[in-house]
């Protein structure tokens, strides 16, 4: 089955409800030191130039695929396209992604674990396009998850933080879908198209299997996919593939406290050892007072929790949640290199 997503924000692709504090961060306050580390860590931008004449098949390093129809696309501008378009993708997969890309799994103060998000954008000539109104591109996202995932779209329209709206709560199109229904269809072993998609065969549904294929090298990563997620993409942007946290362990929230004799900002990460996911928050001011930082956080959940300065000083610790938790912090100077030496091995 194929749904028509339509919806009304610029997005971005990705995968018990409990409250957690709104880790909302306006990246331009950041200062040099905060802002590079994440900076110099984006994931890579993938670019693929396909052809204007021809349907075209785009494979991301990561599994992402992408069918592109020329004929479904149109410049912002209204000029005519070019020769060729350009495929601009990003998959994230790991929180540490997720952080560098400033993209924490929260959803509307929301706790997510996530399947994998990605950034699907298309130029021609340097020119932005959009998928004209009425039509749809169809994408396969690979599933590594064992549980079913939700469709959210990325919102980074107040602080340049990605926010992720569940879609549900989007306006939505569709031929069949209700609210209390899938979104996106997935794709598992029991169904054949799976072995083929898998197999990296030119499908991405049963009338597609002549279009050319533009794919890197370095595309070869298909052990521990589960299944394959359908969406009609009507614009661009981010998409999450992601689901609410369910957990029915009591709820505490997460302080700090610190000497910090100069008000600077200290960024908080929360790296979840057990799911694939990720907070932040944003602290601006002076230390020596008890802070809470992080809520609805579940008692006996593993964490790492890493802070850094706009002065460079950081601080990392394991910790095991519990109930009305306090971490009285002793900050230490820490090179950026060592910083993401340290992050990239959680």
């Amino acid at each position: 089955m194929r749904f028509i997503i339509t919806f009304l924000l610029f997005l971005m692709v990705a995968c018990g409800v409990s409250e957690v504090k709104d880790t909302t961060v306006n990246v331009e306050n950041l200062t040099p030191y905060v802002d590079s580390l994440q900076e110099v860590n984006r994931v890579l931008l993938q670019e693929y130039t396909v052809p204007v004449t021809q349907p075209s098949v785009v494979i991301g390093k990561m599994g992402l695929k992408i069918k592109v129809e020329p004929e479904k696309l149109e410049t912002v501008d209204g000029s005519p396209l070019g020769e060729t378009i350009e495929v601009q993708i990003k998959e994230l997969l790991t929180k540490q992604d997720m952080f560098y890309e400033n993209a924490p799994t929260v959803s509307e103060g929301r706790l997510l674990v996530s399947d994998g998000a990605y950034l699907i954008n298309m130029l021609s000539d340097g020119k932005q396009l959009k998928v004209k109104e009425g039509n749809s591109l169809l994408v396969n996202i690979p599933s590594k998850a064992k549980e079913s995932m939700d469709l959210f779209f990325g919102d980074t329209a107040i602080s340049g933080q990605v926010n992720w709206v569940h879609a549900i709560d989007m306006q939505i199109e569709s031929d069949s879908v209700t609210p209390d229904k899938a979104i996106f269809e997935r794709i598992t072993k029991d169904n054949p198209l799976y072995y083929a998609l898998k197999a990296e065969v030119n499908v991405l549904d049963p009338d597609t299997l002549s279009e050319q294929v533009i794919e890197t090298d370095a595309y070869r990563v298909t052990d521990g996919i589960n299944g394959y997620y359908y969406l009609d993409l009507s614009k661009f942007g981010w998409i999450n593939c992601d689901r609410f946290y369910e957990d029915t362990r009591p709820k505490t929230n997460i302080s700090v406290s610190f000497d910090m004799t100069e008000r600077q900002h200290v960024m908080f990460v929360l790296f979840f050892e057990n799911i694939n996911s990720v907070m932040r928050y944003l602290y601006l001011g002076k230390g020596g007072k008890r802070a809470d930082i992080f809520s609805g956080i579940p008692v006996g959940e593993k964490v790492h929790l890493i802070a850094y300065t706009s002065r460079g000083y950081a601080y990392h610790k394991k910790l095991e949640v519990e109930k009305g938790h306090n971490e009285k912090m002793k900050l230490k100077l820490m090179s950026k290199d060592e910083l993401t030496n340290l992050i990239n091995t959680l």
